[in-house]
Formats: structure tokens, C-alpha cells, sequence
């Protein structure tokens, strides 16, 4: 036995104060025989041993009294399985509804399982009492408390949304562990609704609380699955081509699938492709006119499982590449070669060149060029610092006869924490390619072969652990090109000018090839998620004062509340079960800053393998099979708990003390008269 509130058994000590009053009420007296009163002895022995029975009973019910009492507020109650019929009062009930994609088979009368599963959490909310709580834990696309409260309440509440992806089992562990911790002298009953496809049964077989199985399932269907699309490029230019891959999956019977490739606005392209015993690669190509977030689904024809039918993602479509060249200061008129922009334009053919001393906005740009980085203050540090973490590169050019180092180190360099310059290094030494980085594979390392320079700074990597490594690299081991991540983006220091003082890059013809590379290359594009998780966004602690909010695909409007950590604040958002594309908006003195991210589903559940009621048996020892309804599964238990047994007690303790009383009362009022009389 246990107690709910075992402070409270302190009060088992006044069960004692009623025997203690007894036993100091019989004091030894010193007997004194008198003549005249002997004749009382036969009435003594008359009434003194029923006197005696109901005194002794009075006492009894007053330490029983107490006692009861007592063990009332404590409130015991049992964790042993043969032993929590007792305690049938308060029960704290978990009800796993497995909402996952195999749940969704058309399985009877056009009802998918997750229907019928979802008819049987609402029968056994309406068979438990009102004293008992219920939790529903939802499993996909992660486990989720969708209800918590009394089970009346249950009959209004709107349920969660079926899903194509796997079950979170480990996920709904913690969830209903946590709801029996909430309430430990309860009752603890786990209830799991679901096809146990695919399901990882230890998380919750770990439970030590009774466990209710009630399995569902379809026989007889077969599924073709369309995986996760991955395009070889999210963000792309107005006329570029991407390619999207993607598995065909089967389970069942072989058969034929028609796949259907659409894009807005473009005629849909139709593809038969068999299906067979193994995963099946497909792709599709697609040529991109409009600017634009352009949704692509590829879709197969509806089955028996017709959640993981479709797959989608979303490109973003660039009118015009945006290149943001920094200067530092004002640029003199320039002609010929001595223009850095001259080769700027040669090597970023077809972007659009957005020329600045000092910047102030860099959303839109896919690549920024920094020409002077030493004479950037800490402002524009964090402007750099911002369109690296929304995935933008930045590129540096340093020139030997012009760069401050210790003014580039201290408002720019450290800033981003990234690189840092040493001295300047004298003397003709050609490049060479180093065959590292990131960006590995963007030029043939022998096209550097017949580049040189005369000047050059040692390059050193940043305070901390940093990916960065050498593209390029001098004769002498100096690096010449430095690329490594910043934020989501790419930083790639170029220790040459870009005209020609100190080195003949900018007429070299790997130059531009190297420029155009840079700028089609991006870590990321648009930020991906996985339905369910929570999506986070760091801002500059000075827009503490600004509006936050996420507008989900349907429209609905999400507002978010910041939090600071240190100089950044973080903002988060987790209502991501629905998946598409959504945008995150800040609005500070009137602008509006937007960013989008898209939302995919993880994995499809698509296998639709029973285990046999053997099979559930095994790995849930202690569990019991449930059958059609939940009525039977709540049979031979108590109406009433512990608690409410000790206090009927105690209310018969009161009324049996009330009467011995008056019976005491009664019999010492009817002796008196007679002892006078005799």
C-alpha cells in the first residue's frame, strides 16, 4: 500500500489519545469496606460487565474513528496488478491513437482504420466515470497530447488530423509517462488504438501500468508509395532547368504505376513505370520560366492507401540573380582594366549588379562582394552576418597594397567570428588547386595552374571550430582561395584584388567560370522541415519591439512571442503539422521582412504488415486484446476506491459512537434510581 499524501498518517497519533484518556480514568483508590452498602454488590455484578463491554466499544470506535480519518486525507492506494481493483476511483487513462500513414487503408464500407480506431477512443471516453482523466496521444507526424481533460469533454474536441507519416512511439512514451506522473495514486491504464504496422512496441511495453491492445486491420490490399522529391537545385534562375528524383515504392501484388509530373502553369507529363519487387528511381526534368515559389507534386493513382499517393516540394524562381558589391567608399570613375567592376561584370554575366559604399539592405541578394572589408563598421558586420544566416554568400577580395589587416580583423573578420588575417607576405608565386572545401568540384584544379600573384596576406582560420579549408593555394602552402560556412551560407576569401594590382586572376579565364559557380551555388535554398517539428528563427535583439507572426498555406495567421538569448532573439514555431509552404513575417516601423520555409512530410508509412495477435502477445506480456467495443475492456472493478471505503467507515464509526454514548447514558440513568430504591 501506498499513500497519495503521506504526511498526513502524523494524525495516527491521536488514534492513541482516547486509550490514553481510558487508562488514566482507572486510577488505583484505596478500598473501604462499609456495612450498609454491601447489599450493592449484587447490583454491581449485574450491570458492570455490560457497562464494561460498551465502554471498551466507545473506545474502539474512537480510535477507529481517528484512524479512518487519518488514512482518508493520506489517501492509499495500490501499484500491485492484483491488488488496483481497489482503487477504482480516480484512474488516469492514456489512449495511444495511432493516426500514422497506415492507418489510413480503406479498409470497410470506404472507413479507413483511423476512422474506426478514432469511433473507439470517443466509446471509451463515454464509458469512463467523471472522476477519472483522460489523455490522447496522437502519433504522427510526432507524438502529441491532442486531449487532455475529463472524458466528457472528449465529444467536442476536434480530432487530430490523419497522417502520412511513421508513428513516433518513443515520442508517445514520454508523453504518457509524464500524464501518470501527473497523477500517482491513480489508477494507471494504457490503451493503444492501432494497426502496430511497423510499430516499436518497447517504448510503451516498458510501461508498468495494464495495457489494452485493440488492433485493426486490413486484408488483402496492396499500396504503391511515391517518396520525398529531392530537386538537385531549390533555388534557381528564370530559364534554368532542375531535376527532381523521387522512389516508387510497392507493397502487394506487382503491378504498373502511372506517375503524374505537375508544375503550374506547364502541361502535366504522364510516366507508366512498373512497379516491381524492389524501390524504383524516377525522374523528372522541368525547365522554369516565372519568378516565383513554384509548387511540384508527382502523384500515382489513388490506392488503398491513398495518403502517401502524392509528394511535393517547392523551388524558388529568381527573376534575376542579385550580387550586392560593397566597396567600402565611394568608387572613382573608372575605365579599362583598372575598373574592378569591369571584371565583376565579366565574371557575373547575367546578374544584376546593385553597387554600394556602405550597405543597408542586403534581403534578395544571392551573393555579396566585398571589395574594401576593412573599412565596414559593426553595423554592416551584422547585416553580412544576417544574409549569411538566411543562406546568402559573401565573397572577399583582398588586396595586398590596399587592405588594413588589423582594421579588417577588428570590423569584419571578428564580427563573423570567421577568418583572420596575418602579415603580408612579398614575392611571385603561382596557384595552385588544393582539391578541399566545400566547394570542391566547382573548377578543375588545373585551371589554377597559370595563376600567380606577387603579394599576398597569410590567412589564418577563426577562434573556434571551423569547417573552412583552402580551394586554392599558393606554391608556399599561403592559401589563395578560403571557403568554409557561414551561417547557412558560403564565405569564400579570395587573397588576391579583384583588378589587377598584385595579380593577373581577374584576366585569367578561370575567373569568371570561378564567379559564376559562386554564385549558382547555394547550401540550402529555402529552409526545409519535417512536419511536426519546430521551426526557429534568430533576429537582432534591437527588433525586440517588432511583430513576429507565420502564415500557414491555408492562410491562418500564427503570432509568435520572442525570446532573448543573449544579443539574438529566438523565435519559434512548432505548429507545422500540415505540410506546404509557409512564411515567417517581421514587421518593425513599418517594414515588412519576409522569409519562407516549406514544411514535407518525413518518411510515408507505406508497408502494411500486420503482426499476429501471438506476435502482440509476446511483446506486450502483461497486455490484453481488446475486442470491437471498449466496454468490455473496463469490467470487474470497484465503483467505489479506497478512500471512499474509509470514509463509509468512518461515517459508521461516528454513528455507532453516538449511540454508545447514549446507550452508556441511558444504562447509568436507569441503575441510579434502582440502587436508591433497593
Amino acid at each position: 500500500m501506498h499513500f497519495l499524501h503521506p504526511a498526513f498518517l502524523i494524525g495516527l497519533l491521536i488514534a492513541g489519545i482516547p486509550l490514553l484518556t481510558h487508562l488514566l480514568r482507572h486510577r488505583r483508590v484505596q478500598r473501604v469496606r462499609f456495612s450498609t452498602l454491601e447489599f450493592l454488590k449484587l447490583l454491581h455484578k449485574r450491570h458492570s460487565l455490560r457497562i464494561r463491554i460498551s465502554q471498551w466499544l466507545l473506545l474502539l470506535a474512537r480510535m477507529g474513528l481517528a484512524a479512518a480519518l487519518t488514512l482518508v486525507f493520506a489517501q492509499p492506494y495500490f501499484t500491485a496488478p492484483s491488488m488496483q481493483f481497489l482503487n477504482a476511483g480516480p484512474r488516469q487513462v492514456v489512449a495511444v491513437l495511432d493516426n500514422s500513414g497506415s492507418m489510413g487503408v480503406v479498409a470497410r464500407e470506404g472507413r479507413t482504420l483511423y476512422q474506426e480506431a478514432l469511433e473507439e477512443v470517443r466509446r471509451l471516453a463515454a464509458g469512463l466515470s467523471p472522476r477519472d482523466a483522460l489523455t490522447v496521444v496522437a502519433l504522427a507526424p510526432r507524438a502529441r497530447v491532442s486531449f487532455r481533460g475529463r472524458p466528457e469533454d472528449f465529444r467536442t474536441v476536434v480530432a487530430p488530423a490523419p497522417s502520412a507519416a511513421a508513428a513516433d512511439v518513443e515520442g508517445a512514451a514520454r508523453l504518457a509517462a509524464g500524464a501518470f506522473e501527473e497523477r500517482p495514486g491513480s489508477e494507471r491504464q494504457l490503451v493503444v488504438f492501432s494497426d502496430f504496422s511497423r510499430f516499436s512496441t518497447g517504448p510503451l511495453a516498458g510501461l508498468q501500468c495494464e495495457t489494452l491492445l485493440f488492433p485493426f486491420r486490413a486484408d488483402g490490399v496492396s499500396n504503391r508509395s511515391v517518396g520525398a522529391i529531392a530537386a538537385d537545385a531549390e533555388r534557381l534562375v528564370a530559364g534554368d532547368t532542375a531535376t527532381f528524383r523521387l522512389t516508387l515504392g510497392r507493397h502487394g501484388a506487382p503491378s504498373r504505376a502511372k506517375l503524374v509530373f505537375s508544375v503550374p502553369d506547364r502541361p502535366e507529363e504522364v510516366r507508366i513505370v512498373a512497379a516491381g519487387a524492389g524501390p524504383t528511381q524516377v525522374a523528372f526534368a522541368s525547365r522554369f520560366e516565372k519568378a516565383g515559389f513554384v509548387p511540384v507534386s508527382v502523384r500515382t493513382e489513388p490506392d488503398a492507401l491513398p495518403g502517401d499517393d502524392v509528394a511535393q516540394t517547392v523551388v524558388e524562381v529568381l527573376a534575376q540573380r542579385r550580387v550586392v558589391v560593397v566597396t567600402g567608399r565611394p568608387l572613382p570613375p573608372g575605365e579599362g582594366v583598372r575598373d574592378p567592376l569591369f571584371f565583376l561584370r565579366r565574371g557575373l554575366e547575367g546578374a544584376a549588379l546593385d553597387v554600394t559604399d556602405a550597405p543597408e539592405r542586403l534581403e534578395g541578394a544571392s551573393l555579396v562582394v566585398l571589395l574594401r572589408p576593412d573599412l565596414l563598421d559593426a553595423t554592416h558586420g551584422r547585416l553580412l552576418a544576417e544574409h549569411a544566416r538566411r543562406g546568402g554568400n559573401v565573397i572577399t577580395f583582398l588586396s595586398p597594397d590596399e587592405i588594413d589587416v588589423g582594421a579588417a580583423n577588428r570590423n569584419w573578420f571578428d564580427l563573423l567570428g570567421a577568418m583572420r588575417l596575418g602579415r603580408k607576405v612579398e614575392g611571385v608565386a603561382p596557384w595552385r588547386g588544393a582539391g578541399g572545401g566545400d566547394a570542391r568540384g566547382w573548377v578543375d584544379s588545373r585551371a589554377w595552374e597559370s595563376v600567380a600573384s606577387s603579394a599576398r596576406f597569410l590567412v589564418e582560420p577563426g577562434p573556434g571550430p571551423r569547417r573552412q579549408s583552402a580551394l586554392v593555394a599558393f606554391d608556399d602552402a599561403t592559401p589563395a582561395v578560403v571557403s568554409g560556412p557561414l551561417g547557412r551560407g558560403l564565405l569564400t576569401v579570395v587573397n588576391a584584388g579583384v583588378g589587377l594590382e598584385g595579380s593577373d586572376l581577374p584576366l585569367h579565364p578561370v575567373f569568371p567560370i570561378f564567379l559564376s559557380r559562386l554564385l549558382a551555388w547555394s547550401p540550402e535554398g529555402l529552409t526545409v522541415a519535417t512536419a511536426g517539428e519546430e521551426v526557429s528563427f534568430t533576429v537582432p535583439v534591437e527588433e525586440f519591439a517588432g511583430q513576429f507572426q507565420v502564415v500557414a498555406p491555408g492562410g491562418r495567421v500564427h503570432s509568435l512571442a520572442p525570446q532573448r538569448r543573449g544579443k539574438q532573439l529566438s523565435v519559434g514555431f512548432d505548429a507545422t503539422e500540415v505540410p506546404g509552404l509557409y512564411r515567417f513575417e517581421r514587421v518593425l516601423s513599418g517594414r515588412r521582412t519576409t522569409q519562407w520555409f516549406v514544411v514535407r512530410w518525413p518518411e510515408s508509412e507505406s508497408a502494411l504488415e500486420y503482426p499476429a495477435d501471438a506476435e502482440l502477445t509476446r511483446q506486450f506480456p502483461r497486455a490484453k486484446l481488446g475486442a470491437a467495443t471498449s466496454g468490455a475492456a473496463w469490467t470487474g472493478r470497484l465503483p467505489f476506491s479506497v478512500s471512499d471505503l474509509l470514509l463509509a467507515v468512518a461515517i459508521f464509526l461516528i454513528l455507532a459512537e453516538t449511540w454508545l454514548v447514549f446507550d452508556l447514558e441511558r444504562q447509568i440513568a436507569r441503575d441510579l434510581p434502582s440502587a436508591t430504591h433497593e
